[in-house]
């Protein structure tokens, strides 16, 4: 479908009515790619291929990528990484994932514009984990939804899967991480990941 509204906007070259149609089947195309990916991601497996990893470039790289979508005016995100992180032990392409669903969410919970700040450091609690920390100016999470978040297909984005947070849960348990939150309605949500640091280091 990309491909071939690629070839039509080079062919016809359109404007008015025309250009604004094929800009709502590209919107279009994009959702229902979206969904099979969140789709495929819940289903296959879940084995990590564990391999030491820079996080810090992980973090950068997937910011980059998410400022890149669809995302309310006026945000912006703050990253802070000391540069003595030690590394982790993780499969970059899964935790990958996993960084993007959290800065999107982040972004997406501030419709009004706000600063995420993504902070990450060798947990002062356990010196075993990386800690990072997705800190939004959100409008926050009801006490009443807050167990269902990390469930499948719960959602409260009208285009939502209810999928970006299960498949997040799912990827860190396989890394034997930890994710959780705490919020306060009006004033933002704090996602906490956490992922072991690579044994050699």
């Amino acid at each position: 479908i990309f491909n071939s509204l690629g070839s039509l906007r080079k062919l016809l070259r359109p404007t008015g009515d025309g250009a604004m149609l094929l800009d709502i089947v590209e919107e279009e195309a994009d959702r229902l790619d979206r969904i099979v990916r969140d789709l495929l991601d819940f289903a296959r497996p879940n084995e990590p291929a564990l391999e030491p990893e820079r996080l810090d470039g992980l973090l950068a790289d997937t910011i980059q990528a998410a400022q890149g979508d669809r995302i309310p005016a006026g945000v912006k995100v703050e990253l802070e990484v000391p540069p003595d992180l030690p590394l982790v032990r993780i499969d970059a392409r899964m935790i990958r994932q996993v960084l993007l669903n959290l800065v999107l969410n982040g972004m997406q919970a501030m419709p009004r514009g706000g600063t995420l700040r993504v902070r990450a450091e060798r947990d002062p609690a356990d010196g075993r984990m990386v800690r990072v920390e997705f800190i939004d100016q959100g409008t926050g999470v009801p006490p009443e939804l807050a167990p269902r978040i990390f469930q499948p297909f719960f959602t409260t984005k009208a285009a939502g899967t209810g999928l970006g947070l299960a498949v997040v849960k799912r990827f860190v348990d396989a890394h034997g991480g930890t994710i959780h939150f705490h919020s306060r309605q009006g004033e933002g949500t704090t996602f906490i990941l956490r992922l072991p640091v690579d044994e050699a280091v």
